[in-house]
């Protein structure tokens, strides 16, 4: 493929094994902003409410540890950079938006966007002074939001929310706080 070729066209490495690089590729970098941030990520090994990931921040005795359940989603046919406040996800199934749209008392759930390159050969750089992801993932919580009837509905994603160790801080903050996202 050509420079010139467009970049709709996945250019997988391995196109069997291509859906399951990208979530690994995700959840290295949600686990890296999680470590920064001092949490724990945690696998959820079951998809039966829509969660792949728990992410938890602990604190000293006597303090609660405080958590969120998180939805990851990863794709190569969005470009953050092509609207200046927003880019759109569009859901595979519709139940996906529901779940993230429940009102909860309890847990708390956002969905992670991690966009990437079409070309998997060129999603990560490294060197002996740094490792580079290149792209990023973004976060939205849309709770309480009214689902649209679409059986694969879009969601309209701000780019300034990157999902990045002071944002995850922030959020769990505000989670402590009973404070809405």
């Amino acid at each position: 493929m050509s420079d010139e070729e467009p970049n709709h066209l996945v250019k997988a490495v391995d196109p069997r094994t291509l859906t399951t690089c990208m979530e690994q590729l995700q959840i290295a970098y949600v686990e890296g902003v999680a470590s920064t941030a001092g949490c724990v990520v945690q696998n959820i090994t079951r998809d039966v409410y829509g969660v792949d990931l728990e992410i938890v921040r602990s604190f000293a005795l006597p303090r609660e540890e405080v958590q969120i359940k998180v939805q990851l989603k990863s794709t190569t046919s969005i470009a953050p950079e092509s609207t200046p406040t927003t880019f759109a996800y569009q859901f595979h199934k519709r139940e996906y938006f529901e779940r993230l749209a429940m009102v909860r008392r309890w847990d708390k759930y956002i969905l992670i966007v991690m966009s990437v390159n079409p070309k998997q050969e060129l999603w990560t750089d490294c060197s002996h002074d740094f490792m580079k992801l290149h792209h990023c993932c973004y976060w939205i919580s849309v709770e309480g939001r009214e689902v649209p009837k679409a059986a694969k509905p879009t969601l309209r994603i701000p780019r300034a929310n990157v999902f990045n160790a002071k944002s995850l801080i922030e959020i769990l903050e505000k989670v402590e706080r009973g404070e809405k996202l």
